[in-house]
């Protein structure tokens, strides 16, 4: 079991090996959607090549994850996963998922 632990702040300046962020399915274009939040600083501060990367991935199934090299942040690997539906919403599967598969 690994050691969790919960700090505050912004996510990007953590000195951390990974970061996770939630993603969409990769049903739609990474280059149609306005990244905001953790995406939009991730693609802010890091470039797009993580998405591009993800993007290459194809599909994502509901709850699941994938890895990617960082762009230019200082992390090794980002993982992105699919906790949304194409309508936008999570589920408490689909949220339990997405953090069991980020885990692993």
């Amino acid at each position: 079991m690994a050691n969790i632990t919960i700090v505050e702040g912004d996510l990007l300046d953590q000195s951390v090996e990974c970061i996770v962020n939630a993603w969409n399915r990769n049903i739609i274009p990474w280059w149609l959607l306005i990244p905001q939040g953790v995406s939009g600083a991730i693609k802010k501060r890091g470039g797009t090549a993580p998405f591009k990367e993800v993007r290459r991935a194809g599909a994502i199934p509901l709850g699941e994850a994938r890895l990617t090299g960082a762009g230019t942040l200082p992390f090794k690997a980002i993982i992105h996963v699919a906790g949304i539906n194409m309508l936008w919403r999570a589920s408490v599967a689909s949220i339990r998922d997405s953090v069991n598969n980020a885990m692993a």
